[in-house]
């Protein structure tokens, strides 16, 4: 039952067409352009950034439960500063 519904969400379907732009991004800068491993570190941060862009705007497209409303995001100083500890 999982996997069916796992197929269905656009959420996961985002993640996999971020692993598409991977590994065609890892072909055109390994193959293409000779550029070796940092040719691969390259296409993961694009896929990435490709990816997390899909997945925001399914969630802001939404309407279900998980929907994101962007003008109802805030940054909070204190609780950043802790995240930028914890990071360092």
């Amino acid at each position: 039952m999982t996997k069916y519904y796992a197929s269905s969400c656009p959420q996961t379907r985002s993640f996999n067409a971020g692993q598409i732009f991977n590994y065609l991004l890892n072909l055109f800068f390994v193959i293409v352009l000779h550029m070796g491993v940092a040719g691969v570190a390259l296409a993961t941060v694009i896929s990435q950034c490709i990816s997390c862009t899909l997945v925001i705007i399914c969630l802001i497209k939404s309407d279900g439960p998980y929907k994101l409303f962007i003008k109802q995001l805030r940054i909070y100083p204190r609780k950043l500063l802790d995240i930028a500890r914890i990071g360092i």
